[in-house]
């Protein structure tokens, strides 16, 4: 009764959002580390490992792109690489315009110019959180945004229940964008 009056109403409860995102993510297309021969381009937007190439789009630059696993064994070989974990609905962006003109992905020549669909934060610059520190030690304690997918140390987020590793985290930004989740707040 309560899922037709929410479909009646055009709005999704947290609850339903995050199982969304789960069956997407059993969903896609994905391998633990991707393959190192292929590059997940032609497999279109999924959720997948990424890694950014500091060697070519530095982080002082403008430019933010991701790159798939085997792009960053085939075509960024000896490069400067960050890996900045799982994204939703992104596209390999090796060899696009957002490389240098003379850079072209090694295992598939035949890309868009650009990736339209795909969605960058600072996490692409090599910073995390909101206290923006640079290359984290994954070995803290951190938590992912289920919402913007950025990494929050667990000491910089306000109120977070003890022992509660296994609840999915929303920051406090997204619960501000998304008024729907204002009912949520004392989630995050």
């Amino acid at each position: 009764e309560e899922k037709e009056e929410n479909e009646e109403n055009d709005t999704i409860t947290l609850e339903d959002y995050l199982y969304e995102q789960e069956c997407l993510e059993i969903r896609s297309k994905e391998t633990p580390k991707g393959n190192d021969n292929d590059c997940s381009y032609e497999s279109g937007y999924q959720t997948q490992p990424i890694l950014v190439c500091l060697t070519c789009t530095p982080s002082r630059s403008t430019q933010m792109a991701g790159i798939c696993y085997g792009c960053s064994e085939k075509c960024h070989e000896g490069h400067e690489l960050i890996e900045i974990w799982k994204k939703r609905n992104f596209k390999c962006d090796c060899g696009n315009t957002k490389f240098p003109k003379d850079f072209k992905c090694k295992l598939n020549s035949k890309k868009d110019r650009l990736n339209t669909l795909n969605q960058y934060n600072h996490n692409f610059k090599g910073r995390y959180c909101w206290c923006d520190e640079p290359e984290v030690d994954f070995t803290l304690p951190f938590r992912q945004c289920a919402f913007c997918e950025d990494w929050f140390h667990e000491e910089c987020i306000p109120e977070l229940p003890e022992n509660d590793i296994d609840s999915s985290f929303v920051c406090k930004d997204c619960v501000n964008k998304c008024q729907f989740l204002l009912n949520y707040s004392d989630l995050y």
